[in-house]
């Protein structure tokens, strides 16, 4: 990524690359602040967010211990959706979101698959490192995408800003870091696999797949600045760009040990 920076940087302009270089700092201090960000300021961010239950954090005291973590924040999203994600700040200290309707849908034994899978996204790093990229992304991408936004709601109306920000940000995100973003892409699907393999040694083999028998819709780790695009070119059955589907992520899970 850096390297495609400096020599877009280098040739569109009469800055040689190594001057060049001095333009990752504010990239790099991006990513750095958005970790800052989610380490001290989700827990007042999501401070009005309904407590999680009891039993619900005594899964995560066991499996952070298991996972040698500290235990991550719980915090319950009144959002609709079947959706979960874990955000992370480079040091392990995760924050792992569930939307109310995990609650409300799915048994204690499933909630407990999907927790192992997001701990296991932030002890494997890969919670982490999404969050350090997608960070250094955002100088960049955010403002432009949110002018864009801004005069389409103009004319339009403003009842689908939010979802529309991350769909316009996701998109700038492609083209001005294409490169990176499709390592992300690429990586972002490696990582479930790895999280199922992980979660599934955690809460037991089975039981993970029966959990993921029982979802009916893909579980994303992260508010993925790049992984809003699903919505835009698949039906989140089939996985959409960052995940594979939940029946290729059953076959691969199935083939481990076979």
């Amino acid at each position: 990524m850096w390297a495609q920076i400096a020599w877009l940087l280098a040739y569109f302009s009469d800055i040689p690359i190594q001057g060049s270089l001095f333009a990752f700092m504010p990239l790099l201090a991006g990513g750095f602040v958005f970790c800052v960000f989610i380490r001290f300021y989700c827990p007042v961010i999501f401070k009005k967010s309904p407590s999680a239950p009891g039993w619900l954090m005594t899964l995560a005291n066991s499996q952070a211990q298991r996972l040698a973590l500290p235990v991550p924040q719980i915090h319950i999203l009144r959002t609709a959706g079947l959706n979960a994600f874990a955000l992370d700040d480079l040091t392990r200290h995760g924050h792992v979101l569930l939307h109310q309707q995990v609650l409300n849908s799915l048994t204690q034994e499933e909630i407990e698959a999907v927790l192992a899978h997001e701990m296991c996204h932030i002890a494997n790093g890969h919670a982490g490192i999404l969050s350090f990229m997608q960070g250094v992304m955002l100088p960049i991408t955010l403002p432009l995408a949110l002018l864009i936004i801004l005069a389409y709601c103009l004319v339009s109306g403003f009842r689908r800003f939010k979802t529309n920000l991350l769909t316009a940000n996701s998109f700038l995100s492609l083209i001005c870091f294409p490169f990176t973003s499709i390592v992300l892409l690429l990586f972002s699907r490696q990582w479930e696999y790895q999280a199922d393999a992980s979660a599934s040694q955690l809460v037991g083999k089975e039981q993970y797949l029966q959990a993921l028998r029982c979802l009916h819709g893909s579980f994303f780790q992260h508010p993925n600045l790049l992984g809003a695009m699903n919505g835009v070119t698949k039906n989140m059955q089939d996985g959409g760009m960052t995940h594979p589907s939940l029946a290729q992520r059953i076959n691969a899970l199935r083939e481990i040990g076979s």
